[in-house]
């Protein structure tokens, strides 16, 4: 398993951090260490039934992304136009 689910759904422009989808599709978390992890068949099946409000990245991708939430002492990846760019994404602020 590769691959995190970002939600741009569940994103909200004043969001500190972009949102990911846990394990299993259970629920949301900002955080990384919450994530789940899933499976390109699983994680393409996800987005396509989302019409794509969720969005697959492999994991390799978000190295160095991840950055520290000093209040929850957990990491997550920014909300920017810039990051959200990097996935493929057209997010405006």
């Amino acid at each position: 398993m590769n691959y995190y689910l970002l939600s741009v759904k569940h994103t909200n422009k004043r969001d500190a951090f972009i949102t990911l989808w846990r394990a299993n599709e259970c629920g949301y978390t900002l955080y990384q260490e919450a994530a789940g992890l899933y499976a390109l068949g699983h994680a393409e099946a996800v987005e396509k039934y989302n019409n794509y409000s969720a969005v697959k990245v492999h994991k390799d991708l978000l190295t160095g992304l991840w950055v520290k939430d000093h209040l929850e002492n957990d990491h997550g990846i920014l909300n920017t136009p810039e990051n959200w760019a990097k996935f493929g994404v057209l997010f405006e602020m």
